[in-house]
């Protein structure tokens, strides 16, 4: 079995990234990322560097990396319709 630290970045990288998607409430620090995956401070840095630079992860307030989640669009069930305007209502002569 190959040493986890003989794998590139890029491979842990593609690993995280896809924790971080099946797992969307996953917030996890540099040191539970390292221990977790066993990964070097060097390494670490490097991966984490990676997926915010293309806006996998986002840093919380508590330090902790989570992802960042696409936005659902806005359903308008329950809402309330706009008051009519002057050009929407219909004059009948």
């Amino acid at each position: 079995m190959k040493d986890p630290h003989d794998f590139p970045a890029s491979h842990w990288v593609t690993l995280i990234r896809s924790e971080y998607r099946e797992m969307p409430d996953l917030h996890l620090t540099p040191a539970q990322m390292q221990r977790l995956w066993g990964l070097g401070p060097d390494t670490c840095a490097e991966v984490v560097d990676a997926l915010l630079a293309e806006q996998a992860v986002r840093l919380t307030l508590a330090g902790a990396y989570a992802a960042i989640r696409s936005r659902p669009r806005a359903r308008n069930v329950g809402a309330v319709p706009a008051a009519p305007t002057s050009s929407t209502l219909r004059t009948e002569a």
